[in-house]
């Protein structure tokens, strides 16, 4: 792991993790707030050492407890409130993503929110920092130029009907949705972000790194 991928670790865990939970509650929208929603914090790393082939290549973390997790198996439970937030320390751009997802779809009011539009800034010294504000921009789209990443879990409401969250570069993101089907899908990024897809090696086809299986219990 370089220098750069483990101060982005850090600052992850020490700064993204005393505001993972409250910073869903910041937005200013039309998404039902609830009380009895469940958390899912992701982190989107990257440059992070893979092997002496592929060398450097993102991931997906989740954040539980102010501590980062292999996304490799991700859980959430069903016929609840899923409040998703998503840190993205990638700056992409994603040029040759499928048009389709840089659309938003299977969120509540089929929009996520950008949280104080562009938030994480890192520096050359390795530093960064996350300033949340009282404001977030609904947005249906992302483009290919501002696109880092995407959060796709295929068929999660039915056949064709597809979770996907475009995610932009280094910014922070929530959505909300319900998963009320329990079963073990995959979940996978659509943004050629790494070795893959198709690749025996790589992001793209390395659960918890760029793909996964997203349990819903």
């Amino acid at each position: 792991m370089n220098e750069k991928a483990f101060y982005s670790i850090v600052i992850a865990i020490v700064v993204v993790g005393g505001i993972g939970v409250g910073i869903a509650y910041n937005h200013q929208g039309s998404t039902p707030v609830s009380t009895g929603a469940y958390n899912l914090d992701l982190v989107i790393i990257p440059g992070l050492y893979f092997n002496s082939t592929v060398t450097s290549q993102p991931a997906y973390f989740v954040l539980e407890n102010g501590t980062l997790h292999s996304s490799a198996n991700i859980s959430i439970p069903s016929n609840r409130l899923i409040d998703l937030t998503i840190f993205d320390y990638d700056s992409g751009p994603g040029y040759g993503t499928p048009l389709v997802y840089t659309n938003v779809s299977g969120t509540i009011g089929g929009v996520v929110y950008v949280l104080n539009k562009t938030m994480i800034n890192a520096t050359n010294s390795g530093t960064g920092s996350i300033n949340i504000l009282n404001n977030s921009i609904p947005i249906k789209n992302i483009s290919e130029a501002n696109i880092a990443h995407t959060f796709t879990v295929p068929n999660l409401f039915g056949t064709g009907k597809d979770l996907n969250v475009p995610v932009g570069t280094q910014m922070v993101e929530f959505a909300q949705f319900y998963a009320n089907v329990t079963g073990n899908y995959s979940w996978m990024c659509n943004v050629p972000c790494g070795s893959g897809p198709g690749s025996l090696e790589g992001a793209m086809a390395t659960p918890g790194w760029m793909m996964g299986t997203f349990i819903v219990s």
